[in-house]
């Protein structure tokens, strides 16, 4: 694949798309590369507060051997992974940063904060699960027909991706603004190590968060978009 030059007029989704370590250094320069890939590299840079320089060279000084190039995967294995990391989100990380968030209510108690804390966690986790649910039931399997469909020259369905996917980024987008919060609360907290930990567990749900939904709306989506508009185009379509 022929890569162009990186300027700043390029958008951070061109730019993941053609190098695999962009969003680990949109990620370390706290750059929305989730949920808002389609700004260019010089409106991201500056609403972060770095120029589009600087930025340039973290892109071009990493190594992209050392990220996975999904946009090579064929789209099952992207959604096998996708679906690996629901559980690992629900099943592991949701558990260990509500441990983490009674051991700080055991230390201080049920002060406001924490009780916000609580109850927004409480909330984003039980909206992601019925979110994923949902991914998992309707549109992941609808995009893997479009997959197959492709391979076999069939038909694309009959469900349209369009609609489906709007409902989806702004799910996306409500997720990252709440997880946003969480950090900006637990930062109100008294400095210890119980607290320590608990920051850390949220910087570590907020990164795999902003990934998942970087594949989802950088990835997933657009490929599987691109794919129902060629089978729609093509003369097996046109003729049904």
């Amino acid at each position: 694949m022929t890569i162009a030059p990186c300027t700043p007029d390029r958008t951070l989704a061109d730019l993941m798309r053609e190098l695999p370590h962009a969003s680990s250094v949109f990620e370390e320069a706290e750059i929305d590369y989730s949920c808002r890939g389609a700004r260019s590299l010089a409106e991201a840079a500056r609403d972060a507060g770095y120029k589009a320089e600087d930025i340039i060279d973290r892109l071009q000084n990493g190594d992209p051997k050392t990220a996975i190039d999904w946009f090579q995967k064929p789209i099952s294995q992207l959604v096998a992974f996708l679906v690996s990391d629901h559980v690992q989100t629900i099943t592991v990380r949701a558990p260990a940063i509500r441990e983490a968030i009674e051991r700080a209510i055991e230390m201080y108690g049920e002060i406001e904060v924490l009780r916000r804390i609580r109850t927004l966690f409480a909330d984003v986790i039980s909206s992601i699960a019925t979110h994923v649910l949902k991914e998992e039931r309707e549109l992941f399997p609808t995009i893997q027909e479009l997959e197959r469909a492709r391979a076999d020259g069939a038909p694309p369905p009959k469900v349209r991706l369009g609609p489906r996917v709007l409902h989806e980024l702004v799910d996306h987008e409500a997720f990252r603004d709440r997880a946003r919060t969480l950090q900006n609360l637990a930062q109100q907290l008294p400095e210890d190590v119980i607290v320590m930990f608990l920051r850390k567990e949220l910087r570590t749900f907020n990164r795999e968060l902003h990934n998942h939904m970087h594949l989802e709306n950088n990835v997933l989506y657009p490929r599987a978009i691109e794919t129902e508009n060629e089978l729609r185009r093509s003369p097996v379509t046109a003729a049904v």
